[in-house]
């Protein structure tokens, strides 16, 4: 979830519970699961971060330093538990239409500028993050820790002046 709010407006409130529920829940998850997948000598956790994660966007300052925490944390994790055979990743997706951004992306001028940013000229569909999951699930990755691979259309790759 998320709220769109100026950051001088945010509440100390508002703020805490987006922080909880990003960044502290992956952390708590993480925790819970660490000692089965320890005991395993082998395991993968796939964080889902966000453009946020690199990207300023304004009205979201709580949810993209919260989705920046995570990425900082998957690679903590990563470099903690790689000696556990326990790989940590992240995957972090472009524009999706979801509930949360659906108004936003339905035709209004915002809309149209995050679409002409991307080069692919779309939005993302849910089944397009299936294949980085199954990379990072795999034992293709089993060399492959503390990384994020962003699955965008290209958005981040279009650069500011797109």
């Amino acid at each position: 979830f998320t709220f769109r709010q100026p950051a001088a407006e945010v509440s100390e409130e508002s703020w805490s519970e987006l922080i909880d529920t990003h960044l502290n829940g992956a952390l708590r998850a993480c925790q819970a699961f660490y000692p089965a997948l320890k005991a395993s000598g082998r395991g993968r956790v796939i964080n889902i971060v966000s453009l946020g994660a690199f990207l300023a966007f304004r009205d979201v300052a709580a949810y993209c330093a919260a989705k920046a925490g995570l990425l900082s944390l998957t690679r903590s994790l990563a470099c903690e538990w790689a000696q556990d055979g326990i790989m940590v990743n992240a995957i972090a997706p472009g524009i999706f239409p979801t509930e949360l951004n659906l108004e936003l992306v339905n035709g209004t001028p915002r809309g149209e500028e995050l679409l002409m940013r991307t080069p692919m000229r779309r939005f993302g569909r849910p089944e397009e993050l299936v294949g980085a999951a199954v990379l990072l699930a795999s034992d293709g990755a089993s060399y492959l820790t503390g990384q994020c691979i962003v699955v965008d259309g290209g958005f981040m790759a279009s650069g500011v002046n797109s």
